[in-house]
């Protein structure tokens, strides 16, 4: 009998707006070498970043400049912290894109976008209104003013690990609405779940760029970068990158990493030193 072809699957971990985060994943993409690579980002967000990111940009500045009058400090000291700077990481493009898509382009990497549209559709068209707001960016700008965005990100990194890495019993993000929770993790889910598969089927085949779509049965625009010629080498695997709560395995069975377990992901955090390299 003929043994299947397959690749592996490994789902990493981020903790989402790290100013550093760029710079961690693409080295963990480096060391991981990766022959495709799917992100918990959508069309729609990309899209939307690009387009309205000028105009956000403008107006942070301005909110900025009056807090940084109004503390006696310049802005780049104001963006240390950590309300300010979560701001900033909001309305750019995400690192996990960015990072992604230059790894994309130097190793020849198809790139994925599988998260669904609507959702970030829904979330940008308030940000100029309530992230940007003046009110909202003082009342962070107090919150936090003792805080790096470093420092919390350090501080999520470590509760990520014992989440992920010894688990227990938790009332994760699905708290507050659960079915939103487990219909996401589904479609997600599903979407991963079909172009791994995908991907396996053509393991150790040269694919011309341009019949990429075609050959995985996935929508024009989740292609974000798609190489002349791909090549899936069957030691390479299949990484897909999102927030770290969707590696926990959840006692209701309705996480990412739960509903993906049949295909045996190996988990990982973007960031080093760290549980699993």
């Amino acid at each position: 009998m003929k043994e299947e072809k397959t690749t592996r699957l490994i789902l990493v971990g981020t903790v989402h707006r790290d100013p550093l985060g760029k710079k961690r994943l693409y080295h963990l993409l480096k060391d991981l070498r990766p022959s495709a690579i799917s992100l918990e980002v959508s069309p729609a967000s990309v899209r939307l970043r690009k387009l309205w990111a000028p105009r956000w940009a403008k107006i942070f500045k301005e909110r900025l400049a009056e807090l940084s009058r109004q503390d006696g400090l310049k802005p780049g000291r104001m963006m240390q912290r950590a309300g300010l700077r979560g701001v900033f990481e909001y309305y750019r493009l995400p690192y996990e894109y960015r990072a992604s898509l230059d790894y994309a382009r130097e190793y020849d990497c198809p790139l994925f976008l599988l998260d669904d549209s609507s959702l970030a559709k829904n979330f940008l068209n308030r940000l100029e209104d309530e992230i940007l707001d003046r009110e909202n960016m003082t009342r962070l700008n107090q919150a936090k003013s003792d805080t790096t965005m470093e420092q919390e990100v350090l501080e999520e990194y470590g509760r990520a690990r014992i989440r992920i890495f010894s688990p227990q019993p938790w009332a994760g993000p699905w708290l507050n609405d659960k079915e939103a929770w487990a219909e996401r993790e589904t479609r997600l889910s599903q979407k991963i779940r079909l172009l791994h598969q995908g991907l396996g089927r053509r393991v150790g085949q040269s694919i011309e760029g341009r019949n990429l779509e075609r050959s995985l049965i996935i929508t024009p625009d989740a292609l974000a970068h798609t190489p002349q010629t791909v090549n899936l080498a069957p030691e390479a695997p299949h990484v897909y990158v999102g927030g770290w709560e969707h590696l926990v395995e959840d006692q209701a069975g309705q996480g990412l990493f739960t509903l993906l377990k049949d295909l045996a992901p190996e988990r990982r955090l973007c960031f080093t030193p760290g549980p699993e390299g």
